[in-house]
Formats: C-alpha cells, structure tokens, sequence
C-alpha cells in the first residue's frame, strides 16, 4: 500500500522500490548485536533513550527527503528508524523481565510482545493512511 505511493512520489523501478524493504530490515540484521554491547556497558536507560532517539531522527528524516527528492536520504531515514526500533526492541526484551518479581516475569514478557505485535500490525495502517493522504506531485509535475 505505501511501497506503491513511494514508488510513484521517487518515479522508482520495482527493484528499487523493495530497496525500501530491504533497508528497513537490513537494520535488524547488523543493529541487535552491537544493541547488545551497547546495553552491557552503558545500560538499559541509555539504551532506551538511543533507540527513541534514533527514531526520532531517522522519522524527521523522512518528510524532507521527499519533499527534496532525495531518495537514498530516504532509505537512510528508514535504516535509521528501523535501527532505533530494533534497539528498542534488544533493550526491552531483557528489561521487561528484570523490572519485577521473577514469578511473574514470563507474563510481563508475553504482554509486552503482545503490544509489540499490535503496534506492528497497526502503525503500518495508520503511516500508510497518512502517506496516502498527502498530495505530493510525480517526477513528471514536477518537471
């Protein structure tokens, strides 16, 4: 639903289209290990406050990347977001059982992947509404 838009807004091949993709998860393959790390010395705070930082920067990337056409500013902008989600995400899953009693640690980890899966099923819908909402002009306009 978005790719298609996005492929329009850049006036993308398909190939480079599904680079969008490929960028998003690209950060899920080379962000979690150094997340570790990072989490051993600096902590599950510091690790928190980077990851939201990173989405923070890598969201406010986005909306002038199109609006200067600049496509390869754009799939930066999404590593950078899907690297700060993937940290996020490295930091809460040791976090969330640590934060109280043992006993009930599996439940408070089943309820916090619970969430992480409705926001993975529901902030694609809402970006993608909004995405489709914005009336940018193609390559051939703009020209």
């Amino acid at each position: 639903m978005v790719i298609p838009r996005i492929k329009s807004m850049f006036d993308l091949s398909y190939t480079s289209a599904l680079l969008i993709q490929f960028s998003f998860f690209l950060a899920y393959l080379f962000i979690p290990i150094p997340a570790g790390k990072f989490i051993q010395h600096y902590g599950y705070r510091q690790s928190l406050f980077i990851g939201l930082a990173c989405i923070a920067l890598g969201i406010s990337l986005l909306a002038p990347s199109i609006m200067l056409q600049l496509y390869p500013a754009f799939l930066g902008g999404i590593f950078i977001t899907a690297s700060g989600i993937a940290v996020l995400q490295v930091t809460a899953n040791p976090m969330t059982p640590a934060l109280g009693d043992p006993l009930t640690a599996p439940r408070r980890l089943m309820f916090a992947q619970a969430f992480n899966s409705l926001g993975t099923t529901i902030a694609p819908v809402i970006a993608s509404i909004s995405i489709l909402r914005l009336d940018t002009l193609s390559a051939d306009q703009i020209n």
